[in-house]
């Protein structure tokens, strides 16, 4: 449905700004003016999950990753050691939360932009 509402070309498609957040893999054009080149790929773990799902099921597997992401982050109310505060560290990098935090808005927003075109009466007439 990415190819069909915004249009693929290479892994490549252009989104409107506004669904694009701060610091979220793109070209860096202004965040909320024009459209934005972003490379979707399988080196985003979450893409190559979402690739070939069923719409029905980008829900429950975006709201996995975002469980997964909160408690990597609410791991850090537990840490007492620095030992364990080290681990956690090496954790995130390995993790590279802040990149996963910013793929899972970007999939989030296009999803519920998708959906919102979906749900439209005029997309229902068309099939």
């Amino acid at each position: 449905l990415i190819d069909d509402t915004f249009g693929l070309n290479n892994g490549i498609v252009e989104l409107p700004g506004h669904l694009i957040g701060s610091g979220a893999s793109s070209s860096q054009a202004p965040q909320g003016k024009g459209k934005i080149k972003v490379q979707l790929s399988s080196s985003d773990s979450l893409f190559a999950q979402l690739r070939d799902a069923n719409f029905e099921q980008v829900g429950s597997i975006v709201k996995k990753r975002a469980t997964f992401l909160k408690s990597v982050q609410d791991e850090k109310d537990q840490l007492q050691s620095v030992t364990e505060i080290k681990e956690y560290v090496r954790k995130l990098i390995s993790f590279n939360i802040q990149q996963e935090k910013n793929l899972l808005s970007l999939h989030t927003s296009i999803a519920l932009e998708i959906k919102a075109l979906v749900t439209d009466f005029a997309f229902s007439r068309r099939l």
